[in-house]
């Protein structure tokens, strides 16, 4: 099972490339990749980390 913390922990070893290429490349849209990484990062994140309701929830 992926934990929050492995997913964050892969994000950000996948910033790393991408933070090179947009600091190396001479093109100002490079920068949004990072941006889109990041929001990448953010939504796997919150995909990934439990709700409130999954500690109170019930078996039927």
């Amino acid at each position: 099972m992926v934990t929050p913390q492995k997913a964050a922990l892969v994000a950000l070893l996948a910033l790393i490339p991408t933070a090179g290429y947009a600091v190396w490349s001479p093109e100002t849209v490079s920068y949004i990749a990072v941006v889109n990484t990041v929001l990448i990062a953010g939504a796997v994140y919150l995909m990934l980390s439990p709700t409130e309701d999954a500690d109170t929830a019930t078996p039927a």
